[in-house]
């Protein structure tokens, strides 16, 4: 009698901690894909409206065997239509030396960019960054706060980014999207993202 007891109670802890567990997951999707839909119905209206910028910002994306990406291909196609959109202003590559590459990231977007007709002149290289965070800080340090700019990265990371051009000293900065990729490969970082945008929410709450 006492071990048939003892087996439900346990029954019943499991079945209450699987459900904590399953709604804390489902809220830490539903809260993080909440954010970035509402960054990218913003970035949507914002480049709609957009009449000048400064600076293109394009973050950088891991390299695979010193080779871009495609995600981060995508960022670079998205780069060459803002920069033929807006011819004046300059572009900044955002990545350094990741992961077993022998190059940096700023480099290999530097010269894709390069490849595809932009002026050398209009690009500048931040080559230290191996975050998202680091992106933002070491670029502030390369352009002014109060220009017009704009940040370039995949839909999935688009809030993140923002987030951080803002606490960054970025007063007048949007997003533009660049795509995500292959239905799994969008699924994949979205879940991922989600997890670290309220992973990065809890940490604020300490600050």
């Amino acid at each position: 009698m006492s071990k048939a007891c003892n087996s439900g109670v346990f029954r019943k802890v499991l079945n209450k901690l699987f459900t904590i567990i399953t709604t804390l997951l489902l809220t830490v999707l539903i809260v993080g894909n909440i954010k970035i839909f509402s960054s990218l119905r913003r970035a949507e209206k914002d480049n709609a409206d957009l009449t000048g910028l400064d600076y293109i910002v394009v973050l950088g994306n891991a390299l695979i065997d010193d080779k871009p990406s495609d995600l981060l291909i995508a960022r670079l196609e998205t780069a060459l239509e803002m920069a033929e959109r807006f011819p004046d202003a300059g572009i900044v590559v955002s990545g350094g030396l990741t992961g077993d590459n022998t190059i940096t990231e700023a480099a290999i977007m530097s010269r894709y960019l390069e490849q595809a007709g932009i002026d050398r002149a209009r690009i500048i290289e931040e080559d230290s960054s191996k975050s998202t965070y680091e992106n933002m800080v070491y670029t502030s340090r390369l352009i002014p706060g109060e220009s017009a700019v704009t940040v370039i990265t995949n839909k999935f990371h688009l809030f993140r980014a923002l987030k951080n051009a803002k606490s960054n000293g970025f007063t007048h900065v949007i997003g533009t999207p660049a795509d995500d990729g292959s239905v799994w490969a969008m699924l994949w970082n979205r879940i991922k993202e989600s997890f670290i945008i309220c992973y990065d929410d809890f940490l604020d709450l300490g600050r």
